[in-house]
């Protein structure tokens, strides 16, 4: 499957909004972007584009022959854009859609990788020492007749385990990485439910799903998709499947005439601030708005939320590797303080 980076779709979009806006030739448009681009990649596929464009084809027939690139949700806001005359509009709302995106990616890729990495390191580090350091210590503590404390033997016990059993524990660790690999692509409901019960990881997947959720549907309903269709479309958004049955349950009960609100009140996943304002929307005929302001809301939210984990990490992250490294640092040195005991006494 040929995907390009979210930072080249964010780019696209909001050139394509600059050129409707300026009235400029769209297929012209993507020629000229294709020999500015850097990736080969990338450059193939706007020429692609121009070649549809220049046979006559409109700009969301042309996007929808690569649904790889350009999901459902895309065509069908371009497509509304040039049957209600406000294509510019709709690749504004896209560009906006896709640079909100990206940051939410990215600041979750930066949240996420420093515990990932001190959690390897410290790893890396004591699995170093235990395997080839101490078992050195322990053969000539054991000449010396020095009883190993039972810190050490604990580690050398690790370390004699590891050594007897490297291969089977590098496959046990990789089948579980595959396992949970697997299961994170395939949306499996009991990992997603794990995710987002996580202490404060949780509430950050969280925002971030409601974040995407109030944008799609604020952008859809904006130019004038229907409701239930802007919800259907919302879903493939979201990467949570329990949030996505929750929501195409909300599309059913707009089908059958009941009220989005109670809907998503009765699913117990969103906020019940939400449902309050989703609520009165409905009565005022103002669901745009609501969702409009909900998206803001939630994004502040977890911009709010990312420096706050951010300060609560670095304290426990220090306290995990200082305590590892003490571990670490006493399983190698008690021995010796004891050997320097037992020389003492025997002096």
């Amino acid at each position: 499957m040929n995907i390009i980076s979210p930072a080249d779709l964010a780019f696209l979009n909001r050139q394509l909004a600059s050129m409707v806006r300026l009235q400029t030739p769209l297929a012209e448009g993507f020629h000229v972007l294709a020999k500015e681009s850097r990736g080969k990649h990338f450059q193939q596929i706007l020429e692609g584009i121009h070649q549809n464009l220049a046979s006559g084809k409109k700009l969301s027939q042309a996007l929808a022959e690569r649904p790889d690139i350009f999901p459902l949700t895309y065509v069908t806001l371009v497509e509304a854009g040039e049957l209600s005359g406000d294509l510019s509009g709709a690749l504004e709302s896209m560009a906006d859609y896709s640079e909100t995106t990206l940051e939410l990616r990215t600041s979750l890729f930066n949240v996420s990788i420093i515990p990932i990495m001190t959690s390897l390191v410290v790893l890396g580090v004591f699995s170093f020492i235990a395997v080839a350091v101490l078992p050195k210590f322990a053969e000539i503590f054991d000449s010396l007749g020095v009883e190993l404390p039972l810190l050490t033997a604990i580690v050398l016990g690790f370390s004699n385990f590891m050594v007897s059993y490297t291969l089977e524990v590098l496959l046990g660790l990789l089948a579980l990485v595959a396992f949970f690999a697997v299961s994170f692509m395939m949306r499996v409901r009991w990992l997603d439910w794990l995710l987002l019960n996580l202490p404060f990881i949780g509430m950050l997947l969280r925002t971030v799903h409601y974040t995407r959720f109030c944008m799609t549907v604020s952008h859809l309903l904006k130019h004038r998709i229907p409701l239930n269709k802007a919800l259907e479309l919302s879903q493939v958004a979201i990467g949570s499947p329990i949030l996505r049955g929750a929501i195409l349950d909300m599309k059913t009960a707009v089908e059958n005439g009941k009220s989005l609100a109670e809907e998503l009140r009765a699913s117990g996943i969103f906020p019940e601030t939400m449902a309050w304002k989703l609520a009165f929307a409905e009565k005022n005929g103002n669901l745009v708005e609501a969702f409009h302001e909900l998206h803001r809301y939630f994004l502040q939210y977890f911009r709010m939320l990312v420096p706050r984990f951010v300060y609560i990490a670095a304290p426990c992250l220090v306290l995990i590797v200082g305590t590892g490294v003490g571990f670490i640092i006493l399983s190698v040195f008690l021995p010796i303080f004891k050997l320097q005991a037992q020389l003492a006494g025997g002096g």
